[in-house]
């Protein structure tokens, strides 16, 4: 009895499950890995009464199982969002706390991915974690049952009389082979302006499942009961799924067969290379969107953290003391030239001051959190920060102190960064957010890195983008603009 583990319950997983129970012909032991338990645990209920003898088993199980099993069948998933980039993030945290599990067992069959987006998932998994023969993406296979159906509700035939491909990227930069298209045995010959017709229909039809019931799961189903037939009984059937390129390093829609159970790919004849070359950089781009490990500076006093209440404290104080006026200019942002101070009164302020207004400063609403999901997703937090031997004793230590205290996540620390730019620089940063215009518009114009002022009220420069708090961070930096 071949051992197939499914991880992920949702909607596809569960309508997956049913129909490798419902089949009449493969001998299985079925294992249903969800993080919902309490669904999964229902479902495997609802699923025992389904199984009518002993050729068929389902239980809900962990990741252990995967140490005999013979498939593991990838169909977690998270809600699609409008934005691409956000949901090729979130999909890069999904698909790595899978694959880190599997890597810590023994498992050493085949895996099908059917998650989306299919083919970056399936190169993902092919590239970092798994021998790439043994690595197969659902991609274009389903595209092409879609195509099989059309055609045969067009011509009126059995399904099983017609042989026909879709290739490349399972989205926009797929493509048909309709020169080789053949309805019993025999190619037949499709207008072009038909040709047009029936791509579009096949590219857009997921959509319009959606459109009407909100998402798909029977088709991808169908698919993964074939693709599992096919690798149980070493069937050397051709099939198009999403199958690893060694020479370009990533998984698209290719005509594949199984030999003596490894992957063996057929070759596409070379008039297609042009929409084969399409699919891939495509797919290449996501790809790098997908793992991208861009590193964030980020300035901390007044940026990470939310200075101005206390500093204002601390400067009334101090203020008091000296001369008592209060605030001489409001539309001032730096604190001595809002009250109107010396340079010696704005140092010894500083000097006296400052730590204290430092030592009772919150970090700001949902920093933490942000920042810990963006290093989930693959980028570097640097904090660059000028505090100095000036001000502190060790700025390191007790600026590290200080984050450790107040739990805040991060990559590197680095103090006394008076240029912060030369910083920026050095560290390979691509992405910088300073409260101070200054800061910001010297590495603006100094370099190509994207800038972002953080908003605290006063603090102006036309030609930088504000951000008003770290939710706004977390969507302006996934959606890469």
């Amino acid at each position: 009895m071949n051992k197939v583990v499914v991880i992920g319950g949702g909607k596809v997983g569960v309508t997956i499950l049913y129909t490798l129970l419902l089949d009449s012909f493969l001998n299985l032991d079925l294992v249903l890995i969800d993080n919902h338990k309490k669904r999964a645990l229902g479902n495997i209920l609802d699923f025992e009464h389904v199984i009518r003898d002993n050729r068929k088993r389902i239980k809900l199980g962990s990741y252990s199982d995967l140490n005999d099993a013979s498939i593991l069948v990838i169909a977690a998933g998270i809600k699609p969002n409008k934005n691409r980039n956000l949901f090729l993030k979130e999909s890069y945290l999904m698909i790595k706390k899978i694959m880190d599990q599997v890597k810590k067992t023994t498992f050493k069959g085949f895996i099908i991915v059917v998650s989306n987006p299919n083919d970056v998932l399936t190169t993902y998994v092919a590239k970092n974690y798994f021998a790439s023969d043994k690595v197969i993406g659902t991609g274009t296979y389903l595209d092409t049952i879609r195509l099989k159906s059309y055609l045969s509700i067009k011509y009126q035939l059995d399904i099983q009389k017609i042989d026909a491909f879709v290739y490349g990227e399972h989205g926009e930069e797929q493509f048909i082979d309709f020169s080789n298209i053949k309805i019993n045995d025999k190619k037949i010959n499709i207008k072009k302006n038909e040709q047009e017709k029936i791509s579009l229909y096949i590219k857009n039809e997921a959509s319009l499942i959606v459109d009407n019931k909100g998402y798909t799961n029977y088709g991808i189903s169908k698919c993964v009961l074939d693709l599992i037939t096919i690798l149980i009984e070493n069937s050397t059937k051709s099939i198009v799924v999403s199958s690893y390129d060694l020479v370009n390093n990533v998984s698209y829609g290719q005509k594949i067969k199984i030999n003596n159970y490894q992957i063996q790919k057929l070759p596409l004849s070379k008039k297609y290379q042009e929409e084969i070359n399409k699919s891939i950089a495509k797919i290449k781009k996501e790809y790098e969107i997908l793992v991208g490990k861009e590193i964030i500076g980020i300035d901390l006093d007044d940026t990470l953290t939310d200075l101005q209440t206390y500093m204002l404290e601390e400067a009334y104080r101090y203020d008091k003391i000296i001369h008592g006026k209060g605030i001489v200019d409001d539309s001032k942002y730096l604190i001595g030239e809002k009250f109107g101070w010396s340079d010696l009164e704005k140092e010894e302020f500083f000097q006296k001051y400052r730590i204290k207004a430092i030592e009772k400063a919150t970090i700001r609403k949902n920093a933490k959190k942000v920042l810990q999901k963006l290093i989930d997703l693959g980028y570097q937090i640097i904090i660059i920060t000028a505090r100095s031997p000036k001000y502190y004793n060790n700025p390191y230590e007790y600026t590290k102190k200080w984050l450790e205290k107040n739990k805040v996540p991060y990559t590197k620390l680095i103090v006394d960064s008076s240029n912060k730019l030369d910083i920026c620089l050095r560290e390979n940063v691509s992405i910088f957010i300073d409260d101070m215009p200054s800061n910001c518009l010297e590495v603006k114009n100094n370099s190509k890195i994207k800038v972002y002022m953080m908003d605290n009220g006063n603090n102006f420069c036309k030609d930088i983008p504000k951000i008003k708090d770290y939710l706004e961070f977390y969507e302006v930096i996934v959606n890469g603009k």
